[in-house]
């Protein structure tokens, strides 16, 4: 079913529940997944945010030859961007303000733009059949019904620090464009485990960076301080 709407869940390092940054951690055991010698532990600590991409991409419905915009490609969009590879699109367009994952994601075969000047997003009208906004940025959620094609799908993956009413819906119904909304994921870790494990979906090269289970308060620093060049950072413990 679709458990994530529950609101009885309890989920990790969200408010009241504290996160697992400790040696050990109990859980259920039938909600655990065992990782087969093909995945390795850092990979299997990235399948939580992997399945908010692949749930995300369910979520459009894709198609092969559909032309895919993801707006933000930090970790989530870059989630986003790896499972809509595996589907087998490969039409995609990211857009966001770091050069650093800019060129990370053209590596992985997007075409990429820089958006630090929102009046580029101008160029890109009715461009996109499926647009993707994983950054929850105002300016960005607000393209969303430019980029968008007629009859077009609009998925809202980001979660935006503040309630707002950013979208123009008197263009969104003259497109008669489709949102569709993403919270957490359901049922996508064995997903995760099989597309990781085949190797369709690589992950190692979305970690930026190492630090030991002892240097915790400097991996905050950092991921603050550096977050246009961070998609990842790995604790060793």
């Amino acid at each position: 079913g679709r458990y994530n709407l529950c609101p009885d869940v309890k989920f990790w390092a969200t408010p009241p529940i504290d996160g697992t940054f400790t040696e050990y951690v109990t859980h259920p055991a039938d909600f655990c997944f065992k990782l087969p010698p093909s995945v390795s532990y850092e990979e299997g600590s990235m399948f939580e945010p992997l399945a908010v991409g692949l749930w995300a991409t369910e979520k459009a419905a894709l198609k092969p030859e559909n032309t895919v915009a993801i707006l933000g490609v930090g970790t989530i969009g870059m989630m986003t961007l790896k499972s809509v590879l595996a589907v087998g699109i490969s039409d995609i367009t990211v857009f966001d303000v770091s050069d650093f994952k800019l060129d990370m994601a053209k590596q992985f075969g997007a075409k990429t733009v820089n958006s630090k000047d929102p009046n580029v997003f101008k160029a890109y009208s009715d461009a996109f059949d499926v647009v993707f906004e994983t950054a929850g940025n105002s300016v960005t959620t607000s393209n969303t019904v430019n980029l968008v094609s007629r009859g077009g799908t609009i998925v809202l993956v980001g979660l935006p620090s503040k309630d707002e009413n950013i979208l123009n819906t008197n263009l969104l119904n003259s497109k008669e464009g489709v949102i569709k909304t993403v919270f957490r994921y359901a049922n996508m870790y064995p997903r995760a485990l099989q597309l990781v494990s085949s190797g369709k979906i690589q992950l190692k090269s979305l970690i930026t960076k190492y630090f030991d289970f002892d240097q915790l308060p400097e991996a905050f620093d950092y991921v603050v301080k550096n977050n246009d060049k961070v998609i990842k950072v790995m604790i060793n413990m």
